[in-house]
């Protein structure tokens, strides 16, 4: 016999048949109300309903909460309902269903497991919500169900129709969306492009990367770079902050910004900044010599500073930083000398092997060091002035008493 009468009397209808004709009808989504979503700062609750996946019926008797110990800082996490006909059947209890918990950097998850439960297959998922995670702690819901099944068949075949009009209001309305199309949750999509209307991020791809840009709820403009997988490039992304501040939090807690080009490139010229050279990154400063930056001032030991400036070889080069001139002939020092005449002369930084090299010379040390040695050669004047005033008065009393002629006395030193 070929027909099969299902919904008439005397007829055992199977749970198989069921699922089936409900999932061809239904698809997966919310029937009646509730299963509203809710969460909590490590949990997630869904409320009292039902809800279909692959034409089964699945109740919610009351609130049911789901513990989450989440595995990233930032990311999101998905709330699955799992068939699993491979389980023992039971008359009271979740039996064959349960909820299943996972973790991903972007809103993009791997694929469920769907397969055909009305036919031979044992496991099918469906995804209930899923929900962000800031600072290690959930935030909020990102999409769940009840949004996100809006098919042909709901809408009574009309969805391409409305998807139309909606990007028609979305573009009339002054946005801008690449290819007029719409995913089942709203969010405007095109190759490459796309705007997650959940949370309002924009998503670029290219290449092996994805690129997403968003603020976050203390009005910080987020730039994160993810790798084809979703994971993330960087643990924690640049971004712009509520004060308008650039922040790098991947360099360090202080949010120093890196800039390698800009340390690799070289050059003999002064500057009042300072680039840092260390594992926790290039850092740039401002130099300060103000006294509130200073401690235990005293004066400096005057000969100790004239043994040194003694010892300082002044030599002339050309120089081999790619933005000097090549043919110009410098005047300067040789920093590796000023390291071992004293080594607060000079600056320090790392090879590629993480020793210590010298870089270049310490201009303040340098300069201090070169006005008191000026000071030292100006005392030693003013000393040799006041010998040579004595002398001339002394030369003077002897010419008026007769006893030296100014010829005489001119012509000390030629005996000497």
């Amino acid at each position: 016999m070929a027909l099969n009468g299902l919904i008439f009397d005397r007829r055992n209808n199977t749970a198989k048949n069921w699922r089936s004709i409900l999932a061809e009808i239904m698809g997966d989504g919310i029937i009646g109300s509730g299963c509203e979503v809710t969460s909590t700062s490590n949990s997630i609750t869904v409320g009292g309903g039902h809800f279909i996946l692959k034409g089964a019926v699945i109740e919610n008797n009351g609130a049911d909460t789901i513990p989450v110990t989440p595995t990233l800082t930032d990311g999101y996490v998905r709330l699955i309902c799992r068939i699993d006909l491979t389980q023992e059947a039971s008359e009271t209890g979740p039996g064959q269903v349960g909820w299943v918990t996972d973790f991903s950097a972007t809103p993009t998850f791997p694929a469920l497991v769907q397969e055909d439960i009305n036919g031979t297959g044992s496991v099918y998922e469906g995804e209930i919500a899923v929900l962000q995670i800031v600072s290690g702690n959930i935030t909020g819901i990102t999409r769940q169900i009840g949004a996100a099944e809006i098919d042909a068949e709901k809408l009574g075949g009309k969805a391409a129709v409305l998807y139309a009009l909606a990007a028609d209001v979305l573009k009339n309305s002054g946005a801008q969306v690449l290819d007029g199309s719409l995913d089942a949750s709203g969010n405007i999509i095109a190759p490459n492009f796309r705007i997650d209307v959940a949370d309002g991020s924009m998503w670029f791809t290219g290449g092996s990367r994805r690129f997403r840009i968003h603020y976050d709820s203390g009005n910080n403009l987020y730039f994160h770079v993810y790798n084809a997988d979703g994971t993330s490039v960087v643990a924690t992304p640049l971004y712009i902050s509520a004060a308008g501040e650039v922040v790098a939090p991947t360099i360090n807690a202080t949010g120093a910004l890196k800039s390698q080009g800009t340390y690799n490139r070289t050059t003999t010229a002064a500057a009042n900044t300072h680039i840092s050279d260390s594992a926790s990154g290039h850092h740039f400063y401002r130099s300060t010599s103000s006294q509130r930056w200073k401690t235990n001032i005293n004066a400096a030991d005057l000969e100790e500073i004239r043994k040194v400036l003694l010892k300082i070889l002044v030599v002339n080069f050309t120089s081999l930083c790619e933005c000097d001139d090549p043919d110009k002939v410098h005047t300067g020092f040789i920093a590796e000398q000023l390291a071992e005449i004293d080594r607060r002369m000079a600056t320090y930084g790392t090879d590629d092997d993480g020793n210590e090299q010298v870089e270049g010379f310490d201009s303040n040390e340098l300069i201090s060091r070169t006005v008191a040695g000026w000071q030292i050669h100006e005392m030693e004047i003013n000393g040799i002035k006041a010998k040579a005033a004595k002398f001339d008065a002394l030369s003077a009393l002897l010419v008026s008493k007769g006893i030296l002629t100014q010829e005489e006395i001119d012509g000390l030193g030629d005996k000497a």
